[in-house]
């Protein structure tokens, strides 16, 4: 499934380039082969495939290649009474989010409807895109919460 999120609008397939146009996140969800070409085509460079993210080492998760952001880290979902691990990839490029998974996550489908529900999008302005402000280094940062929560860091 590939699915296209705009603010103040449900989710929609995409079944084209068009079908992208102005979206701020895509999700992959166990992409077709169609599919995953169509989304490597709109991020400009190679997407990962669920191989690709599984096989990441720890020291790799995080890189940035040709101005876009690539993040991959494993995720758990609890299945009955056991946990099952499944690999997720995030790409942030200059415009949009895009995420491949390969299992549903109630914290998906939570953004997806809170996203349909906001109706204004951030001015670029306001809030510059944040592949403009990946940079290498080091850095340091501390959370807390429950449930939800909160957290600062800083990074240079």
């Amino acid at each position: 499934m590939f699915l296209a999120h705009r603010p103040g609008m449900p989710a929609r397939a995409v079944e084209n380039e068009a079908d992208a146009e102005g979206v701020t996140w895509l999700d992959l969800l166990n992409p077709t082969p169609q599919e995953h070409d169509l989304a490597s085509r709109l991020c400009g460079q190679p997407v990962p495939t669920f191989d690709d993210l599984n096989e990441i080492e720890s020291s790799s998760r995080i890189s940035v290649r040709n101005g876009a952001a690539f993040l991959s880290t494993p995720m758990l979902k609890k299945i009955g009474t056991e946990f099952q691990a499944s690999p997720v990839g995030f790409i942030l490029t200059a415009d949009r989010l895009i995420t491949i998974r390969f299992q549903a996550y109630p914290s998906f489908e939570a953004l997806a409807r809170l996203v349909a529900d906001h109706t204004v999008a951030p001015k670029t302005a306001d809030h510059p895109p944040a592949a403009h402000n990946i940079g290498t280094g080091t850095g340091t940062g501390t959370g807390t919460g429950t449930g939800t929560g909160t957290g600062t860091g800083t990074g240079t």
